[in-house]
């Protein structure tokens, strides 16, 4: 059921036909919420509906947390899926910080941080392929985006586009600081509580931390 609230809750909060396309990237803005959407689609679904004749499509679950890449002969769309059990809401609320790349004064979510870096490996060979990049995700997977997005862009990567929709804050001023000339298009609906989540109440949920097992599976395209 959980899953299905998010679904609505992307769907219904943003018109992707009324998006423009910044600097005319070769992923639109309307093709990354179809993308995000679709996400939340079995992986077969999700494969039989973009795997053709020309591109590569993978698959893998991190931490609960569903991931999926698609290399296309121009560029490379790496996809997180946003919160869609109780199992992936344990990573939302594991909120203790952690410094960013080991960078002095920077602080960022720890759950969706540990996501991340361990995605880079994930990831490691279309990263390899060495072509544009577009890193897209909704709610937790927006905020893993962002994240990923930074750590690419402090590892060499310089072709990296980030799409995120619904993503809640995810670190400090000197996070931000941090990754300055990062392309990223946040997009967030007025009403969507999750992206304005309150600091104090983040606070508050901290000491409800809880402890999941780790799952590394490096996905082949």
């Amino acid at each position: 059921m959980l899953k299905y609230l998010f679904f609505i809750l992307l769907t219904i909060s943003l018109n992707a036909n009324k998006i423009p396309n910044p600097n005319n990237l070769l992923v639109t803005p309307k093709l990354a919420v179809n993308y995000a959407t679709d996400s939340y689609l079995t992986p077969s679904a999700f494969k039989k509906k973009y795997k053709n004749s020309d591109n590569k499509v993978g698959s893998t679950v991190y931490n609960g947390v569903r991931l999926y890449a698609i290399e296309e002969s121009k560029y490379v769309v790496l996809i997180f899926r946003g919160t869609a059990s109780i199992y992936n809401a344990t990573v939302d609320i594991n909120i203790g910080s952690t410094p960013f790349m080991g960078l002095k004064g920077t602080k960022v979510h720890q759950g969706f941080y540990d996501i991340a870096i361990h995605s880079k490996d994930i990831f490691r060979e279309p990263l390899q392929k060495n072509k544009p990049m577009f890193i897209i995700g909704h709610s937790l997977g927006g905020a893993v985006s962002v994240l990923l997005g930074g750590v690419s862009q402090h590892s060499g990567y310089d072709n990296v586009v980030v799409y995120s929709f619904g993503s809640p804050a995810v670190g400090n001023i000197e996070f931000v600081k941090s990754i300055k000339g990062l392309k990223h298009y946040r997009y967030v609906h007025k009403q969507d509580v999750v992206a304005k989540l309150d600091k104090q109440f983040a606070k508050t949920l901290h000491k409800y931390i809880l402890k999941i097992n780790v799952i590394n599976t490096p996905i082949t395209i």
